[in-house]
């Protein structure tokens, strides 16, 4: 061995190169390896989940789906926001509810979904309230965000309310694009 340290010709030179080399393809086929079987592994988990969603599309029944879309409720134009809100108010007053005052806010400008915000205060009987907010929110994409109810005493109510009116305030919202 003390031959092989003392050498200065290009031999040992090589012989170095050829371990270096030969090192470097070993680490380099062990990371082409690793990156092989994990990408293996990412497309067979793809393929099972294409093959899972082939199976949902080929049950899905569009025509089921169809029928759905046309119950769920979408925005209104800008320009009919004020018709809806009258024909909101309607509902109520349907349902013998005293509309005592309607505040319209802004609302919300911002974004793909624009809603008007209003809070309306109502006197009415429990059964009547129940029957308005049943069909409330059925006819257009109204969104009640907050009620409170509490007791009428002006109208000679008990603390219960049971023998007389409530007071409502609703607030809710109107959505338009």
């Amino acid at each position: 061995m003390g031959s092989f340290s003392e050498d200065k010709s290009n031999f040992k030179t090589k012989i170095f190169l050829a371990g270096f080399l030969s090192v470097a393809a070993l680490a380099g086929s062990v990371m082409l390896s690793s990156m092989f079987v994990s990408k293996m592994a990412e497309n067979n988990k793809q393929a099972s989940d294409f093959a899972s969603q082939n199976v949902w599309l080929q049950k899905f029944d569009y025509k089921d789906a169809t029928n759905l879309y046309k119950f769920i409720l979408k925005p209104c134009k800008a320009a009919d926001v004020d018709d809806i809100q009258k024909k909101q108010l309607d509902i109520l007053k349907e349902h013998k509810l005293t509309v005592v005052s309607v505040k319209n806010d802004k609302g919300n400008d911002k974004g793909p979904l624009k809603a008007r915000k209003t809070s309306v205060d109502l006197i009415g009987d429990w059964n009547d309230l129940n029957a308005a907010l049943s069909d409330f929110e059925k006819k257009h994409f109204v969104v009640i965000t907050n009620a409170s109810v509490s007791t009428d005493n002006s109208n000679g109510a008990s603390k219960t309310g049971a023998q007389g009116l409530i007071k409502v305030k609703l607030d809710y919202n109107i959505y338009y694009n």
